[in-house]
């Protein structure tokens, strides 16, 4: 009965947003096997599921989805590495291993979802060279999304939130590298996904301020400052809505940054000090010293 309930709600969900099966499958199944689901006549893989239900921007539903030891493992290592990642934890090398080594093979997701956590890691030790890390990272993409290269365009695609995860830390690595144009483009894409696609709200709640995070600091960095300031400003106004207080400060920096680059200067330096005050209070002593020393170089203002 449950797994005629799965199947049921994917369909009614993909009927009520206009999505056909072929795209909401690509990559992910053979129609035909989305269509037993549907049907109730398959009883469908617990993280099959869950990447058509994020494809659909619909949180996995409450129902009892059957998970062998091996499943209800990697599922509970998922967790795990996921809330580390979330706290900026990136020692996960041993939580890496132990999904990997579970006696069940990995089926192609939690490969993906391996491939994708592993390259993180290097990444973030910097035990590979920013090149070697982007070819993982696309690596990873192509096991859903088979002729995925740098250049694929996106726009008609149904996206999971793993291959979210990459396409965010591939932009990531086109900027480490040097290609800022390309990679404020790819996270500009991501931004438009999230604006015309009736995300989750915690899928944007988690995601989206780092995207305009991003965008705000790059922008900036290539010296369009309206442009970084309205990501500024969006980013401050989502911290009010969903909270986040560790970004908050900085969105708020570079809002009186750019409006300083933009000749309002007094008005920045409000911002500016606002955010100065929130990094002391919050203990981001490196980054406030960095801040301060930028700014008195860049225009004078003194805030020792």
């Amino acid at each position: 009965m449950e797994q005629y309930q799965v199947g049921k709600l994917l369909k009614e969900y993909r009927k009520r947003k206009k999505i056909s099966q072929e795209e909401l499958a690509f990559g992910l199944c053979e129609v035909s096997t989305l269509s037993r689901i549907e049907r109730g006549e398959q009883i469908p893989n617990r993280k099959l599921v869950q990447l058509l239900f994020e494809r659909l921007n619909e949180g996995l539903p409450s129902l009892d989805i059957p998970m062998n030891k091996y499943d209800f493992d990697r599922y509970n290592l998922e967790v795990r590495i996921q809330s580390m990642v979330a706290r900026n934890d990136y020692e996960i090398a041993e939580l890496l291993q132990e999904y990997s080594s579970l006696e069940q093979k990995m089926n192609k997701f939690e490969l993906q979802f391996h491939e994708f956590y592993q390259a993180l890691y290097y990444m973030r030790h910097r035990t590979k060279t920013n090149e070697d890390v982007l070819n993982d990272f696309c690596n990873a993409m192509q096991i859903t999304i088979k002729d995925f290269n740098l250049d694929t365009c996106l726009e008609s695609y149904l996206l999971t939130q793993t291959e979210i995860f990459i396409l965010n830390n591939i932009a990531i690595t086109e900027y480490y590298i040097g290609w800022h144009e390309k990679a404020i483009k790819r996270m500009e894409f991501l931004k438009a996904y999230f604006d015309t696609n009736d995300v989750e709200e915690k899928e944007r709640i988690y995601s989206y301020k780092i995207f305009l995070f991003h965008l705000s600091n790059w922008t900036g960095e290539a010296g369009d400052s309206k442009k970084s300031l309205e990501y500024a400003e969006e980013g401050i106004e989502e911290c009010r809505l969903y909270g986040n207080l560790h970004i908050f400060p900085y969105f708020v920096f570079n809002k009186g940054y750019a409006l300083a680059e933009l000749g309002q200067k007094e008005e920045g330096k409000k911002y500016i000090k606002m955010a100065f005050d929130m990094m002391n209070l919050l203990g981001f002593k490196k980054d406030l010293e960095y801040g301060m020393e930028n700014v008195k170089k860049t225009f004078g203002f003194d805030y020792t």
